[in-house]
């Protein structure tokens, strides 16, 4: 049945061309030789070229039939695609390689980097941005992953003109701000934009800090200096022959210049505490560092009636610098001698304790009977020229600069110092220091 709808078309072909033929010979008799000799013609024509589509079919079907004419441009556009296709994985393939090679780097920079789109949405951070500003960075608006009002100005510039711009901003995150130089940079022939951030907090503090010193110390200076000054003057002139007036003013000429020697010598102590960074590298027994400190202040503790109590182990091991470790000792001694209550001791005792599965560490305290000192107070008395009372420090020979460069002195060595005060009923200053084991573990 296939068979026959197979051929039909060229059946119904043959008796279409034969039709008229027949017609010829049924009504005229004497041509009808002629009706069937065409009608066997026109058939085996029809055969011949069924035969040779059929064959043409065949080879084309079979890939028999090689560069047909009509094959020829089309094989040639499917090389042209194909040659396209080609080059277009090359190029993708090495925009990718780019890309990668660009993230690899942007990711070891230390400083964090963004990568903006022409609407100047984040694209891409690396991972210091992502600890910098969070890790849903990526998607926002550029105002909402870094919100600084004048980036977005600057932003919109950089992308117009192509200049780079430089800005420092200050990010606020709950009580504290953070102070971000940022530089704009748009990349060549696109509309990316590279957003590089630098924390530059602790270098504005710092800068802070030189400028407060520099007022600082020049205010303390500048007063004992004027009293020096001032009475010289009056020594030179009115005062040139009263004996009385001469040998009072001398006497408050050599205090004020004590008072500025040992601000000198504490500025100076306080910059060569600050330039040494590395860790002392010694070994040490601190118990004859304490004795012979404690030696040293003998005179000013029989004068106040103040005995300095000792209670100290036998031996103690630390590595650490024994002069800077002698200036710990003596500053805070000091301080207990100059604002404990006279007629009490002052006690220093010392031990090795190890909390919470700690490595150990020596535990020395040096506690007084004195004032105490407000709480509001105690976070401050590191800082430089902080003094709780200004009038009673001055009266007493006080810097300011003592327990700055106690607490320095002690970051050298890796320890710590705490301050515990009950107003009436006196302070106690705790220091830590690492044990020589806990070091050698440490290293």
């Amino acid at each position: 049945m296939r068979s026959f709808r197979s051929f039909r078309p060229y059946i119904i072909s043959w008796l279409l061309l034969n039709l008229p033929l027949w017609l010829l010979a049924a009504a005229l008799p004497m041509q009808r030789p002629s009706a069937v000799l065409a009608a066997v013609v026109s058939t085996l024509v029809l055969s011949l070229w069924m035969r040779e589509r059929q064959t043409l079919i065949k080879e084309i079907a079979g890939g028999q039939l090689l560069n047909p004419g009509w094959l020829r441009l089309s094989e040639q556009a499917e090389v042209a695609v194909a040659d396209m296709r080609k080059a277009q994985q090359r190029e993708l393939g090495l925009a990718q390689e780019q890309a990668a090679h660009w993230q690899q780097l942007l990711n070891h920079i230390s400083q964090p980097v963004l990568l903006t789109n022409g609407v100047q949405r984040v694209v891409f951070v690396n991972p210091a941005a992502v600890e910098a500003f969070g890790d849903k960075v990526v998607g926002l608006l550029l105002g909402q992953a870094i919100r600084a009002p004048e980036l977005l100005t600057n932003a919109e510039m950089t992308l117009k003109d192509g200049l780079p711009r430089q800005l420092e901003a200050v990010l606020s995150e709950g009580e504290q701000d953070w102070i971000y130089r940022i530089s704009l940079r748009r990349l060549p022939n696109q509309d990316n934009l590279l957003v590089f951030a630098e924390d530059i907090t602790e270098l504005r503090m710092q800068e802070q800090a030189r400028v407060d010193f520099v007022a600082n110390a020049s205010h303390e200076l500048r007063t004992p200096l004027a009293s020096v000054l001032g009475f010289v003057e009056t020594l030179l002139g009115p005062a040139r022959d009263d004996a009385d007036a001469r040998e009072r003013f001398l006497t408050i000429i050599h205090e004020e210049a004590s008072r500025m020697s040992r601000m000198v010598n504490s500025l100076l102590s306080l910059s060569q505490v600050e330039q040494s960074k590395e860790a002392p590298d010694e070994e040490i027994d601190l118990v004859p560092v304490v004795q012979e400190v404690v030696r040293g202040l003998e005179m000013q503790s029989k004068h106040r009636q103040m005995p300095i109590q000792l209670t100290l182990p036998d031996h103690l091991p630390l590595v650490g610098d024994d002069d800077q470790l002698a200036q710990v000792i003596r500053n805070l001694l000091d301080n207990a001698l100059k604002y404990g209550r006279s007629g009490t001791p002052i006690l220093l005792s010392a031990q090795q304790v190890a909390a919470n599965g700690d490595d150990p560490s020596w535990e020395i305290k040096i506690q007084d009977q004195g004032d105490g000192i407000p709480p509001e107070a105690l976070p401050r008395l590191s800082e430089r020229f902080y003094r709780v009372d200004k009038a009673r420090a001055r009266s007493i020979g006080g810097s300011g600069l003592g327990l700055a460069i106690v607490k320095h002195i002690l970051q050298r060595h890796g320890g710590n110092l705490k301050i515990d005060s009950v107003l009436g009923q006196g302070s106690t200053f705790t220091l830590h220091l690492p044990t020589h084991k806990a070091l050698q573990a440490a290293a």
